[in-house]
């Protein structure tokens, strides 16, 4: 877990003295007035851990007035304070996110066996109580992880008279059943293997299959229909092991592949931090 500072490593000038006089050089305007107003209340917000209506506050003070130079050189200062906070905030987030993620991973680890031999093109990840090594030598449906943690389904069908391009999963806890993308034959994620059918659906043409088999309940079974060419289909039934590996290969790329990306999050947030920190050391307003 990553440890943020909560608090500012500037000082904070109070309002009451350093906005008042601040303003008070530049004359008694209305608008003056309103702007230093705007600062104070901003500034308020601040203090009390508000820093998103601070930043309501401090856009309407750079719309409204912006020839009111001392406001806008104090509301430069008190904005990046405001997005420090905001940051601090969203790393925490990030935080917490990654340590569930963390925990669904190794949860999910030791359910899983890589493939990994050297005819592959690349190793992948099955759920180990599910697998079968002579899968495309039978109908069904096959989930996988790439070595990216990508999610992604094969589907088969023995015979080559099919020509089927999708599939869809009915469970058998009720409801409509859910169905991949349609993957043309083009001999690459739709090819031919000693005469079986092989599909391929990448993770944009298989993940809501994916996302519905993870939240169903233990013990569900469901019914595979393999959707060829002129109407003509084939069904499939899963058992409860089978429909469940689904759900967990998806989990096990969820794990994966979102930990990636809130990694990927985290970092910019790291940037922002530093960038807010740096603009307040350099809008620091002089006494």
């Amino acid at each position: 877990m990553w440890n943020v500072v909560s608090k500012s490593r500037y000082p904070i000038v109070s309002t009451s003295v350093a906005v008042a006089l601040s303003f008070a050089a530049c004359g008694s305007s209305a608008d003056q007035k309103a702007a230093m107003e705007l600062n104070e209340a901003a500034e308020t917000l601040i203090e009390n851990h508000k820093p998103a209506e601070a930043i309501v506050l401090l856009d309407s003070l750079q719309r409204t007035y912006p020839k009111e130079k001392e406001a806008q050189r104090y509301g430069m200062w008190l904005r990046p304070r405001a997005i420090e906070q905001l940051t601090i905030t969203e790393i925490a987030g990030v935080d917490s996110l990654l340590a569930v993620n963390k925990i669904l991973y190794e949860q999910t680890l030791p359910l899983m066996k890589k493939i990994d031999n050297p005819e592959l093109v690349e190793s992948y990840w099955v759920v180990a109580e599910s697998y079968n090594p002579e899968f495309l030598n039978s109908d069904g449906v096959q989930a996988r992880v790439g070595r990216e943690g990508e999610f992604y389904m094969i589907s088969s069908a023995v015979g080559g008279n099919l020509k089927h391009n999708s599939f869809s999963l009915k469970p058998s806890t009720g409801g409509s059943a859910v169905e991949s993308g349609v993957v043309p034959y083009d001999d690459e994620l739709n090819y031919r293997l000693d005469g079986t059918e092989v599909v391929t659906y990448m993770s944009e043409s298989c993940d809501t299959i994916g996302q519905t088999a993870e939240n169903l309940p233990e013990g569900t079974t469901s019914i595979v229909t393999l959707l060829g060419e002129g109407g003509k289909n084939r069904q499939i039934k899963l058992t409860a092991l089978e429909t469940s590996a689904i759900g967990t290969a998806h989990r096990f790329a969820r794990s994966i592949t979102d930990s990636r990306n809130l990694t990927v999050k985290r970092d910019k947030l790291e940037r922002m931090l530093e960038l807010a920190r740096d603009q307040q050391a350099r809008t620091f307003p002089e006494k």
